[in-house]
């Protein structure tokens, strides 16, 4: 068995090994345990070292050790590397430590990854002879605990001129060595500033959170000061143990022994009466999947005698006197004559959020911001949002109201778009969308609704499907704009081809033909979609969700470049017959217009390539980056109705006026244009000279 711990447990350990070999020697299990113990006692390494000296030791599969004792923090990360021991143990060991939140040291995923050889809690020690001697009561608010330490302070202060008397200790040390403290520290003391009884956890950017750090804050000014809120557990321990300088401290159970009765424990104050919170830790032993079932059974039978109710009771009870994670012990008047049972029975456990992926990082970053906020200068609502920020995965939400503007105004959107077609039937225009049909109408309000709605695909966690949806529903539009652009420029098409001449007889079979084919795109895509959601993790920035393509799905991406090929296709074909038909008077205007609607979609797509490309990781880009593509339709939609017809009624305006002009000239014998030069003279010319003049 292999196992570490920051406080030296040598004699608990060499007590485990010689009872169970004695055990065994008697009821000839033929087994024999023998553990190798490592704390930062005998080795420099801390705890991140020794998770990672057991992590490597795993990943490579090893049968060196079969048993392991673990902090709970790591039972997400070793998880995949311990039996499952509900399948292993009888029931009755398992259902002896599902009581009282013990469990949720045990578990992750509804694998039983560990049993806790013993646990660990913070409670509140209360210096007995100062309360009495001001006729002071425990505190069970964090209110009553800032002025029952004001009103001591100032006492102890003015009778005996002191400055080196200190109200509370919080137990927030920033070595490195202590982050456990540290965060146990924080959770518990957020966890108690709950509205209720209720187990769950403040959401950390609520405002009971901020409320809770700025009390924090305002009892450290008022009745300690940072050096003691940043002094380590030997430290605390240190200046506990002179009994006359800390009025009251959160530490762990069972550092002191029984009869040191200078510091009363109670479990920890609240926001209110009879609500509290204790962080729950311990020592869990897990059995490595690695080992054959041999030595699998064998570790089994270590384990069945380690977490019995005699050798809890006997050995971690009333041998070591630390608290057992078998909670029926506590209705025992023998083990409550040892340790405080009422205590037990009044904690309310907080576990860390160890689930949470990379925690070792996690706590790192939680605890440096909060020392900004505890010993700097950075505010409650800030630090609390940074810490939210560190596991939050942002995206745009339609529940909220961002989210639900958006909605509104791309749906108001769309209505001006349909109302903006009604241009194409007011009589003075009707001539400028000769080549509009009523079938290519349609199919543009359809067009519109793919390219305006395609942003919800944006919307509510990705998955897989919508990644591809969105690029479908763009690639969709994109079709359905430009396969009308085809069919009219066939229509003009000068030479005769077999086949375009079907076409200009099979308008809406053509039109239906690209609807298929998108359609059969859609489909595939949900059978095997070619992108991946990843998580975009970014320092000091919010954390976001990102679709890119998976390029382990072969077949997904197969499609996915067939999408794209067939897309590409239908641009390039349009290309060459824009550049075959721009001489073509007849079908000017159109081809001019349509160039100009290419080269607001080839920019559009250059600058969502770029974003795509560059990889820029901030959550703002993301966000915005989709609505590029519905500026571009909206200004191709604007230029396309509106600024092509007032271009070409100013030219045919224009162009009507030439012609009124030449005609008034032919219509005379002589054109006269009259110019008074500084001789005041006229001059008089011919119509043949004024042609020689470019004038008709």
């Amino acid at each position: 068995m292999m196992t570490y711990s920051y406080y030296s447990y040598n004699d608990l350990f060499q007590s485990i090994e010689n009872s169970f070999n004695d055990y065994s020697q008697k009821n000839k299990l033929n087994v024999t345990l023998r553990i190798e113990f490592f704390s930062n006692k005998n080795t420099t390494n801390n705890r991140y070292a020794q998770s990672s000296a057991i992590d490597q030791l795993l990943l490579r599969r090893s049968t060196k050790y079969d048993l392991y004792i673990f902090d709970p923090t790591y039972l997400k990360k070793l998880s995949s590397h311990f039996i499952d021991l509900k399948d292993w143990l009888p029931s009755e060991y398992i259902d002896s430590y599902s009581l009282k939140d013990i469990w949720k040291i045990c578990i992750y995923e509804n694998k039983w990854i560990g049993l806790p050889l013993f646990i660990k809690f913070m409670v509140l020690y209360s210096n007995s002879n100062y309360l009495k001697k001001y006729n002071e009561e425990i505190p069970t608010t964090w209110d009553k605990l800032l002025e029952t330490g004001k009103r001591i302070l100032k006492q102890e202060q003015s009778i005996n001129n002191s400055t080196n008397y200190y109200g509370y200790n919080g137990l927030f040390p920033i070595n490195n060595d202590s982050t456990t403290s540290s965060m146990c520290s924080f959770y518990q003391y957020i966890y108690s500033f709950r509205e209720n009884i209720n187990p769950s956890f403040p959401v950390l950017n609520s405002q009971i959170a901020i409320d809770a750090l700025n009390k924090l804050k305002e009892i450290k000014e008022k009745i300690s000061t940072d050096e003691i809120f940043k002094l380590n557990e030997d430290q605390t321990v240190k200046l506990m143990s002179e009994e006359k300088n800390i009025l009251f401290s959160v530490f762990w159970d069972s550092i002191f022994p029984n009869d040191f009765n200078v510091y009363k424990r109670t479990v920890l104050p609240g926001r209110i009466d009879g609500i509290s919170g204790s962080c729950i830790g311990g020592y869990n032993i897990g059995i490595s999947r690695y080992v054959n079932d041999n030595y699998k059974k064998a570790s089994v039978e270590v384990l069945k005698y380690i977490f019995s109710k005699d050798f809890q009771k006997e050995i971690i009870v009333k041998k070591f006197n630390k608290y057992s994670g078998m909670i029926e012990l506590y209705s025992d008047k023998e083990v409550c004559s040892i340790l405080e049972c009422d205590i037990l029975n009044s904690l309310q456990f907080i576990e860390r959020p160890v689930t949470i992926k990379n925690y070792d990082e996690y706590e790192l970053k939680v605890l440096r911001k909060f020392y900004d906020f505890l010993y700097g200068n950075e505010t409650a609502t800030d630090v609390l949002q940074y810490i939210v920020d560190l596991t939050k995965l942002y995206y745009m939400n339609l529940k909220e109201y961002p989210g639900k503007a958006v909605f509104i105004v791309i749906n108001i959107l769309y209505v001006l778009v349909l109302f903006s077609l009604l241009v194409k039937y007011i009589p003075k225009f009707s001539r400028y969308y000769t080549w509009f049909s009523n079938c290519i109408v349609i199919n543009y309000i359809i067009t519109s609704f793919f390219f305006i709605y395609s942003v919800l695909a944006k919307f509510g966690e990705p998955t897989m499907f919508k990644c591809h949806a969105y690029n479908l529903m763009i690639f969709t539009g994109y079709t359905m704009i430009y396969v009308p652009t085809l069919y009219h420029l066939i229509t003009f098409y000068p030479k005769k081809v077999r086949y375009f001449e079907w076409i200009k007889s099979h308008e809406w079979l053509f039109i239906y033909h690209f609807y298929i084919y998108e359609g059969i795109f859609f489909l595939l895509a949900k059978i095997q979609p070619s992108f991946k959601v990843v998580e975009v993790i970014v320092e000091n920035s919010k954390n976001f969700y990102q679709c890119r393509m998976d390029p382990s799905n072969i077949f997904g991406l197969i499609i996915l470049f067939i999408e794209i090929l067939f897309h590409a296709g239908l641009f390039l074909i349009i290309v060459i017959l824009l550049f075959l038909e721009i001489n073509d008077i007849t079908n000017y205007s159109f081809v001019k217009g349509m160039s100009y609607i290419l080269v607001f979609d080839i920019i559009g797509v250059v600058i969502v390539t770029i974003i795509r490309l560059i990889n820029i990781k901030i959550y703002y880009v993301e966000c915005i980056y989709p609505f590029i593509i519905l500026g571009v339709f909206l200004v191709k939609h604007v230029y396309f109705l509106y600024i092509r017809l007032f271009l070409e009624m100013s030219e045919s305006e224009y162009n009507q006026e030439e012609e009124h002009i030449i005609k008034k000239i032919h219509d005379m014998e002589f054109s006269s244009i009259k110019n008074i030069d500084s001789d005041d003279k006229i001059y008089y010319i011919t119509k043949e000279d004024a042609k020689k003049l470019n004038i008709i």
